[in-house]
């Protein structure tokens, strides 16, 4: 709901909770639930709020509020901290305050290719198409998140407090697009395209 956090009961559809939220059209991001019941919902804004109360909770329960510009992206949650995509630009804050920890750049196109050769395959791979198409999600497997872009490039980068580019893997073959959110499952990253279906592993 724009400008608001709804909280729904399961069993009758009926309003539980709400609060303070991302108050912008362009926001279609899901929120993120923490596992101490915290609540994170982003957009151009960004609000954690603690689960739980009746009726109107904004006064008691939000933590903070912040900025963490997402279109489409519903950010990781790791090791506290909120991970985001933004057209080609990776931004990250303090699940527990809201504050700035880094923000990075993915390479485009021309720089991908100059930037580091290598061997292929996902998380240690070579450098291909970059791209601005950010409707996916990224996706943590182990100590790496993947962003897949519309052109088909999927960047790797680390999962650890600082912005480290590990690699980027060039699908661009597949002129149709990619647009989903990639699944991680034993060991396997799937990948889907407008017209196929990928999956990589060991």
């Amino acid at each position: 709901v724009i400008g608001e956090i709804w909280a729904m009961n399961e069993a009758t559809g009926k309003l539980r909770w709400y609060a303070n939220g991302v108050n912008s059209r362009n926001a279609q991001v899901s929120v993120v639930a923490g596992d101490d019941g915290t609540i994170y919902a982003t957009g151009e804004e960004a609000y954690a709020v603690k689960s739980g109360g009746r009726s109107d909770v904004s006064k008691t329960n939000t933590v903070w509020k912040g900025t963490l510009r997402s279109r489409y992206a519903t950010p990781v949650l790791h090791d506290g901290r909120l991970v985001t995509l933004n057209g080609s630009t990776v931004e990250c804050i303090s699940a527990k305050d809201g504050k700035r920890l880094f923000q990075g750049r993915l390479p485009s196109n021309n720089q991908a290719g100059r930037n580091q050769g290598g061997r292929g395959g996902f998380g240690g791979g070579r450098f291909g198409g970059g791209g601005t198409g950010d409707y996916a999600s990224p996706v943590l497997a182990g100590d790496k998140i993947y962003f897949t872009m519309g052109s088909g490039t999927v960047h790797v980068i680390s999962a650890g407090e600082k912005f480290k580019l590990i690699a980027s893997n060039d699908l661009s073959f597949d002129k149709s697009g990619f647009g989903a959110t990639p699944a991680i499952s034993d060991g396997q990253i799937i990948l889907r395209s407008n017209t196929h279906l990928y999956s990589f592993g060991e």
